[in-house]
């Protein structure tokens, strides 16, 4: 049962992170809007809040390599989150936002795995790594998510 909360509180706020960026690539007109609504997102999780629910994160996956059931449960999180993210960049794609992605499912994987890597910034406190974070993680997007030819 705890185990249940756990994810269901970890799964809301990657939902909500999800689920907002769709919201963006769907209303956006350019790339350049696409990138930009992208780093508001990411400038965002800067927060204290969003510093909570990566260290939860972190926290719910440490315990989850000793609960099968616990780390089942996550896995579809997860697996439901990289298949949201990845087919955003089909619809960016489609809208002629972005150029088409040879793989898109490798790219959500990388957005993932950049989120939870991100806790690593957020045990320095310090505003300018995360701005080096922010920018890094930028320029690598930036590279995946190619420009429509």
């Amino acid at each position: 049962m705890i185990a249940a909360v756990e994810v269901a509180r970890m799964t809301e706020g990657t939902n909500a992170i999800y689920s907002g960026l769709r919201v963006l690539l769907e209303t956006v007109e350019t790339r350049e809007e696409a990138f930009a609504a992208i780093r508001t997102v990411l400038a965002a999780t800067a927060s204290d809040e969003g510093r909570r629910q990566r260290a939860h994160r972190i926290a719910v996956i440490a315990t989850a390599q000793n609960i099968p059931l616990l780390a089942e449960t996550m896995q579809e999180d997860q697996r439901w989150g990289d298949a949201h993210l990845a087919e955003s960049l089909r619809i960016a794609a489609q809208r002629g936002l972005i150029g088409p992605i040879e793989n898109p499912e490798g790219v959500a994987h990388l957005v993932s795995s950049l989120f939870i890597g991100r806790a690593v910034i957020d045990i320095l406190r310090d505003d300018a790594a995360d701005a080096a974070w922010l920018d890094a993680t930028m320029a690598a997007l930036e590279f995946h998510i190619p420009p429509k030819n």
